[in-house]
């Protein structure tokens, strides 16, 4: 399966309200840009969401962060330096579409 970044379904962070950003506070949450590809479901988007200050996927800085779940080895984070933003992105939804197509059996 090809993709390519006109197949992603992506919201920014211009429309978060101050307020949002509070109430994630207030939670003691934060907002990331999360990407979530779901192989057979048709999911491929980006957007901002609430995520707990102590999630795995809230890094600082120049870290990026990637879980993948699996069915035998449950949720698998990967933390390492990143190269900007959209070579990110790039480079993640491609590694994961690999994955997917070497080793993922459709069902």
């Amino acid at each position: 399966m090809r993709v390519t970044l006109d197949d992603v379904e992506r919201t920014g962070i211009t429309l978060l309200s101050p307020e949002a950003l509070q109430l994630a506070e207030d939670q003691d949450c934060t907002i990331r840009l999360i990407g979530e590809i779901v192989p057979g479901a048709g999911v491929l988007q980006v957007s901002p969401r609430i995520v707990a200050k102590t999630h795995p996927l809230v890094v600082e800085g120049t870290l990026n962060a990637v879980t993948v779940e699996t069915d035998l080895a449950g949720d698998l984070t990967f933390i390492g330096k990143g190269a900007g933003s959209t070579e990110t992105a790039s480079a993640v939804i491609g590694d994961i579409l690999y994955i997917q197509s070497r080793h993922v059996q459709s069902s």
